[in-house]
Order: C-alpha cells, then sequence, then structure tokens
C-alpha cells in the first residue's frame, strides 16, 4: 500500500515532481523492509531524497542523497542513469540481526545481536564506491556447518573503497 503525496509539474521533456511517499510491507530482493518512508523531489536530472527511512521489527534505515536517473515521461532512455553525472546515498541503519546479509548466504542461516552500520555510495552507476562501516556487538553466527553458535562475536568493520577492512 502506497500512501502520501505526489505533485508532478514540468512538460513531458523535463519532468519535475515533488514527492512526500510512505510504502507498507515493502522489501528489496529477499530483504524485507517493512515501512518505508521518503520525501523529495526530481528535477529533470536528479531524484533528491531530502529523507528516507525503512522501519521493520529488526531495525531501522535512515538517511538522504540522490540518484542521477533519467525520468523524463518523454525520453527514450527512461529509468537509466546519466551517465555525466554522479551518485550519492548515505544511510545509516542499526539492527538486531544482519538478515540483509544472511539471505544471499547459502552456509549462514543467521547473525543475530547489536549492530550500528554507516553505508555511502558515490561514483557514477558503472562504477559505484562503497565506503562505511559496521559495529556489531554481543553477536551470535547460527551456521549449517556447526551444531552450536558462535556466541559473543563482536566486530568493527571498515569499508573503504569497495575493500573490507577487519
Amino acid at each position: 500500500v502506497v500512501s502520501g503525496d505526489l505533485m508532478v509539474n514540468g512538460n513531458t521533456r523535463e519532468t519535475a515532481f515533488t514527492f512526500d511517499l510512505s510504502i507498507e510491507e515493502s522489501g528489496f530482493g529477499l530483504v524485507p523492509l517493512g515501512s518505508v518512508t521518503g520525501k523529495g523531489h526530481y528535477d529533470s536530472r536528479r531524484l533528491i531524497f531530502e529523507e528516507f527511512s525503512s522501519k521493520n521489527m529488526d531495525g531501522t534505515i535512515n538517511g538522504y542523497g540522490h540518484l542521477p536517473v533519467n525520468l523524463n515521461v518523454d525520453s527514450e532512455r527512461v529509468g537509466h542513469f546519466f551517465k555525466d553525472d554522479s551518485l550519492y546515498i548515505f544511510s545509516h541503519g542499526e539492527f538486531n540481526n544482519l538478515e540483509f546479509l544472511t539471505a544471499y548466504m547459502s552456509k549462514v542461516d543467521s547473525i543475530v545481536g547489536r549492530f550500528d552500520i554507516d553505508l555511502i555510495l558515490t561514483g557514477d552507476s558503472q562504477s559505484i564506491i562503497r565506503n562505511g562501516h559496521l559495529y556489531g556487538q554481543d553477536g551470535q553466527i547460527y551456521t549449517l556447518l556447526l551444531s552450536d553458535p558462535v556466541d559473543q562475536v563482536n566486530c568493527r568493520l571498515n569499508l573503504v573503497d569497495n575493500i573490507f577492512e577487519i
């Protein structure tokens, strides 16, 4: 269910709009996002998120940023990124599990604990640069390879230019 405000103006070649929307029970791939909200605008070259958030029973994500995406109604390349511009997304999350990672790990059933994550995406759409960190406390890793979980896992991972530093 989508609710909120969408105000469209401009013209078909230079579409513009503002939005303040909520989506209930949303997801991305295998990951349930829960309630998602977003506020921002589109200026015929950039989709600008003044703020966005996602909240479900496992945690929250908040952020802001912009995407250089073509959403001009009359364009033959609608939905494609503008190649001569870059993106910027900042997000912060606090979680009690890492389901968004374990959903894609065949040998790990779940990772639970207290997790704090910052992620910054920059660059063009063909070569996105990822930076950020993941801090974990009092974690447990449940794997199909062991009968008992790995307990009391604490971690500090840094992501620098697409490379994890452990």
